[in-house]
This record gives C-alpha cells, sequence and structure tokens, in this order.
C-alpha cells in the first residue's frame, strides 16, 4: 500500500513541477537594498490572467504566469525597472537553485540611430548589435523591411561589465 501512496506522491509532484517549466519564471531585484515586496509584486504584471508570487529569499521569487500568452508577453518587455532597480525574469529551469542563478547576463532592446539607409539591413543590425552583447533578435515591425529612424536590435548583456564594452546608460 505504501508503495501506491508513493506513486501517487509523485504524480503531484510532476504536476506541480509540469506548470513552473511551462509558464514558471524566476526573477530577480538587482539590489542589496531594501524594497517594497507588496509594491513589486503589483507592479508589473499587466497581463490577462492572474499572477503568483512566491518568494525564495529577499530579492528572488518564482513567478507564476496564468497562461503561456502572459508569460511570454512579460519575458518579451523584460528587463523592467522597479523604483529605480534592475528587475530581471529568466525562464524556470529544473537545476535552478536561488543561491546559484545567475542573472547577470540580461537582454535589453537597443535602438541604433543615425544609421546610413544603405545600412538599414540585417547584416548591419547584426555588425551593431554584435559590437555590444549576444544578438537575440532584430525588430523591423512597421519598418517596411528596416528602412526608418533607427534598426532596433535586442542583445544579451552582462550587467556586471556596466560601460566597459563601450555602452552606456547615458547617465555616466
Amino acid at each position: 500500500m505504501l508503495r501506491g501512496r508513493k506513486s501517487l506522491l509523485v504524480s503531484k509532484m510532476s504536476f506541480r513541477c509540469n506548470w513552473v517549466l511551462r509558464i514558471g519564471a524566476v526573477g530577480k531585484l538587482i539590489t542589496d537594498g531594501a524594497f517594497n515586496r507588496d509594491a513589486l509584486v503589483r507592479v508589473f504584471w499587466y497581463t490577462d490572467d492572474e499572477v503568483t508570487f512566491i518568494y525564495l529569499n529577499s530579492n528572488t521569487l518564482l513567478v507564476k504566469f496564468g497562461s503561456k500568452k502572459d508569460k511570454n508577453k512579460i519575458m518579451d518587455l523584460e528587463p523592467c525597472s522597479f523604483d529605480k532597480m534592475l528587475f530581471v525574469l529568466k525562464d524556470y529551469e529544473p537545476s535552478f537553485s536561488p543561491r546559484d542563478c545567475d542573472f547577470s547576463l540580461v537582454p535589453f532592446w537597443i535602438r541604433f540611430y543615425n544609421v546610413p539607409l544603405g545600412w538599414m539591413n540585417r547584416l548591419a543590425a547584426l555588425m551593431l548589435g554584435g559590437a555590444v552583447g549576444e544578438v537575440m533578435a532584430i525588430d523591423w515591425r512597421d519598418r517596411e523591411g528596416g528602412w526608418g529612424e533607427y534598426i532596433r536590435v535586442r542583445v544579451l548583456l552582462d550587467i556586471t561589465k556596466g560601460g566597459q564594452n563601450g555602452y552606456s546608460d547615458g547617465a555616466s
């Protein structure tokens, strides 16, 4: 009889872990200081379905989205700023450990202005974005194949390096 109970327990655990794999993420507020936890969970979440939060430690939390659509929408918008602090989301991975998870690589959308019209193409976007970090995506929306005011590229940046690679937030 004990064998059947273990099987049921494993099935329940598998079901619980399954939602995390599909619609879960892990978030971290990049700060050593104090912040308003209640405000953090109220601010970002413009979703169709409910979002549930479980704090794993002082500034890391597990985020359960109500749907895959909501998760994708929020993940595409990240990183977010909360009270002038960076909030980073990562896809949930089964091997995740709150202490060991690396939140140093963060995707940012970057706009490159004053690009010559002849360079408004995929190769130039890859070269410009690649000079800053690892190119993840190029956004050509509403610009008829790239002709426009700027080239928008999603780039993976190491936030521990600051402006060492020649990029800056303009504040320095």
